[in-house]
């Protein structure tokens, strides 16, 4: 009883910042409570009545009779300045217990308890891909009411990730990084440090600290899978990061002039024109948490990112074929805005879906968000000199591939590289949702 009654008392301490909100909502209940005693016009609180207008509003003593409109104005007031103590205090009041408890989430009290009380609400979408398409569109699903679950490619062999797959024989953590880093909720240092690339030191130049902490977290749970899941923990993701397959992938792309290239690296230095893509080892398996997310999705969309290497590799496993086929959630097919180059060089938006389906071994999804928006002469120039282009869109063959076509202006430009807008695009996906 004692100790209860010493940790009772401690909220009474001078610099606790609780006391002051505390007593400041106790005002504020007291002037609303005075308020509407006027409004009520109680016959029993006449004095009371007087004493709020002669006394504490108009600092009058006297009988002098006010008219019923100017108390119930008066009354008014007093009740909204409560209201607002009220309000005031309880907010502030939150904002020092929570910055004690959450100190590093003081800011987002209110973002968090909104998403753990309506977290029944939100609308399960997986989407599938890589590169930065995929890590940007994940910047607009993980606001309310989305909650994105990523499933990313593991077949990059080049860069930071390059050598951590050859080094540790571990898949390449690189795009999963940027998923992870996109949808994390930290403090903005937290993921400027997840991001940091060494560019000095004859070991870390050129490594990227969070593909060090993913592969550190992949050896201490003894798997790629467990070791992303303690991350999201760690990171506060709005979100979840599961890479398609725990294997160490290599993708083999066969060309029109029947040559086989291995490698994704070497597949967009070759160029020419991609028949087919496949992955090896050929009996490497889906993760299994896959296969689940499929069945619980209420939207799967597919891209924006590398037609090739991105955007097709998480689909050339039968299994999640199969899921995706028996699936009642909706599916969305998200076009890039230009061509790439070594991938997709004069490629119509019918190419684009037709080369999807052709690896699928059928039609996979419903919809498909293509950009018509303007896009900067000066942009177009820049990239007109990597040979990239805008994706024509050719709207009748889309249609007669049995797609809905879905318009609209989708450019962003960011840090000079044509994006698609993550906000408009989570805007479009709502409408697709709730059709």
């Amino acid at each position: 009883m004692k100790e209860k009654l010493k940790s009772f008392l401690k909220w009474l301490y001078p610099g606790m910042n609780v006391k002051r909100w505390v007593l400041l909502m106790g005002f504020g209940f007291l002037i609303s409570a005075l308020g509407f005693m006027v409004i009520l016009d109680f016959t029993r609180l006449g004095i009371i009545k007087r004493f709020i207008i002669n006394f504490i509003i108009v600092f009058m003593k006297g009988n002098y009779t006010y008219p019923i409109w100017l108390s119930r104005i008066i009354a008014v007031l007093f009740i909204l300045s409560g209201i607002f103590l009220l309000i005031f205090g309880f907010v502030k009041l939150l904002n020092s217990l929570f910055t004690a408890l959450l100190k590093e989430k003081r800011k987002d009290v209110v973002h968090i308890i909104h998403r753990y009380r309506f977290r029944w609400k939100e609308k399960n979408v997986l989407s599938f891909g890589g590169g930065t398409g995929l890590s940007n569109l994940l910047k607009g699903l993980k606001e309310y009411p989305f909650f994105p679950t990523a499933v990313v490619t593991v077949t990059d062999d080049g860069g930071s990730s390059g050598r951590l797959r050859e080094e540790l024989g571990i898949p390449p953590p690189g795009d999963l990084r940027n998923c992870i880093a996109a949808l994390s909720e930290s403090e903005e240092f937290l993921k400027d440090l997840f991001q940091y690339r060494f560019k000095e030191g004859e070991t870390l130049q050129g490594h990227s600290l969070g593909n060090l902490i993913i592969a550190a977290s992949m050896k201490l749970k003894g798997g790629l899978l467990l070791g992303v899941s303690e991350l999201e923990e760690a990171l506060n993701l709005s979100g979840r990061v599961i890479p398609v397959s725990e294997s160490v992938l290599t993708l083999v792309g066969e060309f029109d002039d029947g040559e086989r290239i291995v490698g994704e690296t070497n597949i967009r230095r070759k160029g020419g024109t991609i028949e087919k893509i496949y992955i090896e080892p050929p009996y490497a398996k889906p993760t299994i948490r896959v296969l689940s997310e499929i069945e619980n999705a209420e939207l799967i969309t597919f891209g924006p990112g590398s037609l090739f290497s991105s955007v097709i590799p998480p689909l050339l496993f039968g299994p999640i074929i199969t899921a995706l086929k028996k699936t009642r959630a909706k599916k969305v097919y998200i076009l890039n805005i230009m061509t790439e180059k070594g991938e997709t060089d004069n490629f119509t938006a019918s190419m684009h879906v037709k080369k999807i389906f052709e690896h699928t071994n059928g039609k996979i999804f419903d919809y498909i968000i293509v950009n018509t928006g303007k896009i900067p002469e000066f942009y177009l120039k820049k990239y007109e000199r990597y040979d990239s282009k805008p994706v024509y869109v050719d709207e009748e063959k889309l249609k007669e591939m049995g797609l809905k076509v879905i318009k609209g202006n989708f450019v962003k430009i960011e840090e000079g590289y044509i994006r698609h807008d993550p906000n408009k695009i989570k805007e479009t996906l709502l409408k697709i949702i709730k059709k």
